[in-house]
Order: structure tokens, then sequence, then C-alpha cells
């Protein structure tokens, strides 16, 4: 038990140690990082080491989403900094991407590797993991030529293998469930029965009715005119948003005259409810 705890106590002291090493790198913006890329493009090694380190923050928010009380943080954390290097490699400036958006699948790919592999207690055949590593880098090969997963026939097409074996090699994997099977042996609700219509969700009705509610005691705090002006420019009535020149027609006056009187509105909303700032438009 005393062996446990100083093993927890360790662990908890290199994540802060660790933590408190990478907050000394800033983090960057488009320009920045577009900067950094094309050096790394023309061999500079020190524009790769800083792209790096100033995404290494964004790998512990990524495997802090995957981590559960049986895995080891830090590891988690290792895993997702190959994939942030692999991500660093291969990163192409030209395409005007942020690097973070490109890098986080990398990130996770990396992360759920590992926790697939301390997880699987399947072992597969000699041929059949060799198939799968080589599936394994195609797919990170065609995500970088399509910015998306491949499907089967773009595979298929890569490793020269029929679509039946690729199928058989994630099957084997990743089970697949049908939406027909029952929850239970003696249940007569399918798995298909859990899941929600899409054309037919209370919570959100329930929820959309509260914040138009909401919306509207904001509102009554207004100056009726600054009221009824953010009712017609944000679609209270009909749902549909007016331009600033059909709300001008409405009542008559200048489109300036509106957008001054729109902008007096958001900024006593802004004082009074300093909360709602975030989804007050600039």
């Amino acid at each position: 038990m005393v062996k446990q705890q100083q093993t927890v106590r360790n662990v908890k002291d290199n994540y802060s140690y660790y933590i408190k090493n990478i907050n000394y790198y800033p983090l960057l913006d488009f320009e920045q990082e577009q900067k950094l890329a094309r050096k790394i493009h023309g061999g500079d090694k020190g524009a790769r080491d800083a792209l790096i380190n100033s995404n290494l923050k964004l790998v512990i928010k990524i495997a802090m989403q995957y981590y559960r009380p049986q895995y080891n943080l830090m590891d988690l954390i290792q895993e997702g900094n190959i994939g942030l290097i692999i991500a660093v490699d291969k990163f192409d400036h030209r395409k005007k991407l942020r690097f973070s958006t490109y890098s986080s699948w990398w990130i996770k790919h990396y992360i759920s590797r590992s926790i697939l592999k301390r997880e699987l207690h399947v072992n597969l055949p000699l041929r059949k993991g060799e198939l799968l590593f080589k599936m394994e880098r195609a797919i990170c090969e065609l995500f970088k030529k399509y910015s998306r997963l491949p499907n089967i026939d773009e595979l298929e097409d890569e490793l020269r293998v029929k679509a039946s074996t690729i199928k058989d090699i994630l099957e084997y994997i990743f089970p697949v469930l049908s939406l027909d099977c029952m929850i239970k042996p003696d249940s007569e609700m399918s798995l298909m029965d859990m899941i929600s219509s899409p054309e037919y969700q209370p919570e959100d009705m329930v929820m959309r009715n509260d914040l138009y509610e909401y919306e509207l005691s904001i509102l009554s705090t207004l100056v009726k005119r600054e009221a009824e002006v953010l009712k017609y420019r944000y679609g209270f009535y009909d749902g549909k948003k007016l331009s600033l020149k059909a709300v001008a027609k409405i009542f008559k006056v200048s489109p300036e005259a509106i957008r001054q009187t729109e902008l007096r509105a958001l900024n006593r909303i802004r004082i009074r409810y300093r909360e709602l700032k975030d989804y007050l438009v600039n």
C-alpha cells in the first residue's frame, strides 16, 4: 500500500514538473505558425523545436479527454507527443491550415492506438498483424492526402488488398453490432430503439424555449425602440434576420441610425449581463 501511494505521488510530481516546464512556451497565432513552418520546410531544426514546444499544451488537453483512472496520464501525453512530432514533420504550410487543426488528428491517433494496444487481448495472426500495421500507415497517408479518413475502396487501392480482407481485419478488432440486436436476451427493445430520432429532440425543444424566454426577458429591460430593432435584426418575429437596410425602412430612418441603435442596445446588454459576453457580436 505504501509503495502504491509512493507511485501515485511520483506520477503527480512528474506531471507537475512537466506542466511547469512547458508553461514557458507561448501559444502561437496563425502567422507565427506559418513562419515557423516555412523555416522547417527549409531545414531549420530550431523552428521545428519551437513549433513542437508551443503545442505541448494541446497534447495535454487532448490526453485529458482520453484519461481514465486505469491509465497513466504521462504515458498518454508521451504517445500524444509522438503524434505531435509526426504532425510537425508532415505539416504543409501551403494549405493555409491551422497547425492545431492538422495535428489534433495525429495526436488523437497515437493516443487512441496506445490505449487500443493496452486493452485489446486479441492476438492477430502474423500476416493479419502485418496487414493491420500497413493499414494504419495507409490511413495516415490518405488522411494527409484527402484531409479526411479514407473509405474501404481507397484503402483497397492503396494496399492492393481485397475490400473483403480489409473489412475482415477491421471487424476482427472492432466487432460490428447490428442495430436490430436486442439489448437483453429477454428484452423486446433493440439497439435502434435506444437511438433518439434526429427529428424529435424534446430536450432541445425545452432548451430552445427556455432560451427564447430568457432572451425576451433581457430585451424587456431595454428601451422599446432598441428592443424592437434587435427583434427585427435577429429574427424574433418570423425567424428571418433582417438587414440594416430592411429595418431602416420599417422605422423610416437611415441604416446608420439603426446600426447605432443596435450597438447601443448590445452595449447595454454587455454591461447588465456580463455572463453573456462570449455570445454577443463585437
